[in-house]
């Protein structure tokens, strides 16, 4: 019944409760189409996130996108980011990580002007720590673990063990954008008050304005795709807009990679 109430087209945010966490919007389909041909959509934490982000980073500058006003371009903004608010940091642990990660981080790093990327293979847990507060965008590409049993010890893997949820609560971030691209980094554990603990809300929590993270077990060869495209528009015509960036590449993916699990696993978080 909710669908009447929704225009047909535009921005929807979603804040979910309860079990609605593992529900992948983007996916859901009506007959004649899937919701994210006509909506683009992001999750928030709670109702208020848009308003307590907005007053915890007032200074910051708006993302491109349709109703968003002008943008920058990407060559001023890399210019005045890497002096300003740090570097894009591109990471993967290869040794360890899914088959593909080396060739993401190829994928990823090539979308970018060499000056002021840095890629990072098979970094510690100890040097990553130390990067997070100076990124302004955050690439990590690995294996991803989600602890329902104990959610801060949820992790990603690194050259020498692990990054835990409760490491990156420990730090503040100034990052526009972070992209955890691993399994199920987006999974939360809603406790009571549907307070919430998982990898993606960690780094929300610890200052990143948006976010891109997945519900299940991606697959290997079509996030490498996936992550390729969301870079392509992110850069171009979606003007630095996660979200939108990341419902034109859904839409790219389908052309070889039609089944939603291919391309509906990851989501973007933040507002």
């Amino acid at each position: 019944p909710i669908s009447d109430l929704l225009p047909p087209s535009g921005r929807l945010l979603v804040a979910p409760h309860g079990r609605l966490h593992r529900v992948p919007f983007e996916c859901l389909h009506d007959g004649a189409g899937y919701l994210a041909d006509r909506l683009v959509i992001s999750r928030i934490p709670s109702s208020d996130f848009p308003a307590q982000r907005r007053a915890d980073a007032p200074g910051r500058e708006s993302a491109g996108g349709p109703g968003r006003g002008p943008a920058a371009t990407w060559e001023q903004r890399d210019a005045a980011a890497t002096s300003h608010r740090g570097a894009i940091i591109v990471s993967g642990t290869i040794a360890s990580g899914p088959p593909a990660v080396a060739a993401e981080l190829d994928a990823v790093a090539g979308c970018f002007p060499p000056r002021g990327v840095r890629v990072l293979r098979d970094a510690s847990t100890k040097e990553i720590l130390a990067l997070l507060p100076r990124a302004r965008l955050l690439h990590l590409c690995s294996h991803g673990a989600f602890r329902e049993d104990n959610p801060l010890f949820s992790r990603l893997s690194t050259g020498d063990g692990a990054l835990f949820v409760a490491d990156v609560l420990e730090r503040r971030l100034q990052a526009e954008l972070v992209v955890l691209s691993a399994c199920n980094t987006g999974r939360v554990f809603a406790g009571r008050g549907d307070d919430l603990a998982g990898v993606a809300h960690a780094f929300l929590a610890a200052g990143a304005r948006h976010l891109i993270a997945s519900l299940w077990r991606v697959h290997d060869s079509a996030t490498v795709a996936l992550m390729s495209a969301f870079y392509r528009h992110y850069r171009g015509d979606a003007r630095g807009d996660p979200p939108l960036a990341l419902a034109r590449a859904g839409r790219d993916l389908r052309e070889e990679w039609n089944h939603p699990f291919y391309w509906g696993s990851f989501s973007a978080h933040g507002a």
